[in-house]
């Protein structure tokens, strides 16, 4: 891991920054409310369900990379981000990090390329669920190096 990290920095993706578990939890809190939001979306509007649990991701990932005392920086931090969670949740998540960054993608599209983007009733719950999932594993992960049960 220490690898990637140095070569992130060298690349100006990454930096160093002294953080606090309270940045961790404003963080982790947030990405919460995103999913709740993205559950309500879900016969609504779903390509803004998708888009809330991919910011969902993206918030708890954020919220993970500070708990290590790093920031994404530059123009790839969406990617930045996908690639150090993988890293720092191991193999066991491998799955859900492909998912994570095919969100990634799905979501840049959407946001930049196709506004109308055809979002199946399929595709916003899986993407909720996977959500779900990808914020469990990362409390799990948090809770564990902190020797606690809960963050929040």
């Amino acid at each position: 891991m220490e690898e990637l990290i140095e070569e992130y920095i060298t690349k100006g993706l990454l930096r160093r920054e002294k953080t606090g578990t309270d940045q961790v939890k404003k963080f982790l809190k947030r990405a919460g409310i995103d999913l709740r939001t993205a559950e309500i979306l879900l016969d609504i509007d779903r390509l803004n369900s998708h888009q809330c649990s991919y910011a969902a991701m993206s918030k708890m990932g954020r919220g993970l990379i500070l708990f290590y005392g790093l920031r994404p920086e530059d123009g790839e931090q969406h990617k930045t981000v996908v690639n150090l969670c993988g890293v720092i949740l191991g193999e066991k998540f491998q799955e859900l990090i492909k998912y994570f960054d095919t969100m990634r993608k799905r979501r840049n599209s959407a946001s930049y390329d196709e506004p109308d983007t055809f979002v199946s009733e399929r595709e916003a719950k899986n993407a909720v669920d996977h959500a779900r999932l990808f914020q469990i594993a990362v409390i799990d992960h948090l809770a564990e190096k902190l020797g606690q049960k809960k963050l929040l």
